[in-house]
C-alpha cells in the first residue's frame, strides 16, 4: 500500500513520465476551463481511458489511472471492455494502474533495468 496518499493528476505524471523513458508515444486529452469549469472536449461516448500508448513492436495499452481508492464509471468500464476486443488479436492491452501498481507499471513501460547476477 502506498505510504501517502497521491493525487491521479501526480499518478498521472509518474505513469507519463516513465512511459517517456521507456520510448511510449503518450496520448491523453487535456480538459480546458470554460467559464470557470474544467471539461473535456469530445465528440463521442464519455468514459474514454486517460491514456493511450503506443510504442513500435509492443501492443499499445489503454490504461485507466485511478488513485488507490477511485473507482471505474460504468462507461470507463465499457470502453476499457470494447478496446480490449474480448481477446481478438487486435484488442489493446488495457489496463487499470493504481499508485500499488508502480512496480508492474515501471516494468510494463521501461522493464527491469537490473540483471540477475550468476
Amino acid at each position: 500500500m502506498s505510504a501517502l496518499p497521491i493525487s491521479e493528476a501526480d499518478w498521472q505524471r509518474t505513469v507519463i513520465d516513465l512511459a517517456r523513458l521507456g520510448g511510449w508515444r503518450v496520448f491523453h486529452a487535456l480538459p480546458a476551463s470554460r467559464g470557470g469549469r474544467y471539461a473535456t472536449h469530445q465528440l463521442g461516448d464519455r468514459g474514454f481511458p486517460d491514456l493511450i500508448l503506443a510504442r513500435t513492436g509492443r501492443t499499445p495499452i489503454a490504461a485507466e489511472l485511478k488513485t488507490q481508492t477511485g473507482r471505474l464509471t460504468v462507461e470507463q468500464r465499457e470502453w476499457l471492455d470494447a478496446l480490449h476486443g474480448n481477446g481478438a488479436a487486435s484488442g489493446m492491452d488495457v489496463r487499470i494502474w493504481r499508485p500499488d501498481d508502480l512496480d508492474e507499471v515501471r516494468r510494463t513501460l521501461i522493464g527491469t533495468r537490473e540483471r540477475r547476477r550468476r
